[in-house]
């Protein structure tokens, strides 16, 4: 670990340039080999030469959040704070998520015409 002992001090320069945002937050992740918020991924990929879409701080990590959340390779840990899907303790993606419980359960009800 760096001597400051933050990990956005891990990103040096345009390290994430031409990346998507879920392959730079797992970028991220992996250099620093533990769980992170999203606002830590945040910063950490837009130090990195990402931008993040949001016109203020809030809506930029709300997207994030979302984009994080949607990716089968992150998983929550804690409230807002993100791990990697095969790493030692974390666990899968469950498929009794309640929002991919209710996608399904939607996707079954028969049309209406």
């Amino acid at each position: 670990m760096p001597a400051t002992g933050t990990p956005i001090s891990l990103i040096h320069g345009m390290v994430f340039f031409g990346k998507s945002q879920p392959e730079a937050a797992k970028a991220f992740l992996e250099m620093v080999k533990y769980p992170l918020t999203t606002a830590q991924i945040l910063e950490g990929i837009e130090k990195g030469g990402l931008s993040v879409g949001g016109k203020t701080p809030a809506s930029k990590k709300q997207n994030l959040y979302t984009i994080l959340d949607r990716n089968q390779e992150f998983v929550r840990v804690q409230k807002g704070t993100w791990a990697l899907v095969g790493w030692p303790g974390v666990p899968k993606k469950s498929i009794s998520d309640p929002e991919v419980e209710e996608k399904k359960q939607s996707d079954k009800q028969p049309e209406s015409l």
